[in-house]
């Protein structure tokens, strides 16, 4: 029950009046989740794996963005809805690490104060950039605790394998 309550919450914080609020678009935001997806899309850019026009980064977060392109067009959505997917994402695997290693009662709590955090409510509605690694982050942390408790190969394979992902981001 308290977990359908988080999912019904989170979604409705993250998609409720997502094309308006924040008010404006500018920024990071509007180059590396629309331009550069649109470019990924019509197929200007012509190597997802090269750097982007100021070569400082790679071309990971326009690339995911790309799969949104075909939906929403030259919108604000073609950014914002992976950003709001993704802040919903790291919710629940905070709610599951929570759940997991402590209880049901401080899940809930931790959640909902995840949910509510300004912050995470702003750039899990525009910046693709920073949402990633903030879930980037919450799965680190869901694998380190997974090898502490168990200590397998496995939880050591996709501790290893999020840890050299998280290098490339």
């Amino acid at each position: 029950m308290k977990f359908a309550a988080i999912i019904i919450i989170s979604l409705v914080f993250s998609f409720y009046n997502l094309t308006n609020y924040p008010f404006v678009s500018v920024y990071d935001q509007v180059r590396d989740g629309g331009l550069n997806a649109r470019q990924i899309f019509d197929g200007s850019i012509k190597s997802i794996f090269a750097y982007d026009r100021y070569d400082s980064h790679g071309l990971i977060i326009p690339a995911i963005t790309s799969l949104f392109y075909p939906l929403f067009k030259n919108s604000v959505l073609t950014f914002r809805f992976p950003s709001a997917l993704a802040g919903i994402l790291d919710i629940l695997i905070i709610y599951y690490i929570v759940n997991k290693f402590i209880d049901k009662k401080a899940a809930f709590w931790s959640a909902l104060v995840l949910i509510s955090l300004p912050l995470h409510l702003y750039y899990a509605r525009t910046e693709f950039v920073v949402i990633f690694s903030t879930l980037i982050t919450s799965l680190i942390l869901l694998f380190i605790a997974f090898f502490i408790k168990s200590k397998s190969l496995r939880s050591y394979s996709f501790l290893g394998l999020i840890l050299g992902f998280s290098f490339g981001v």
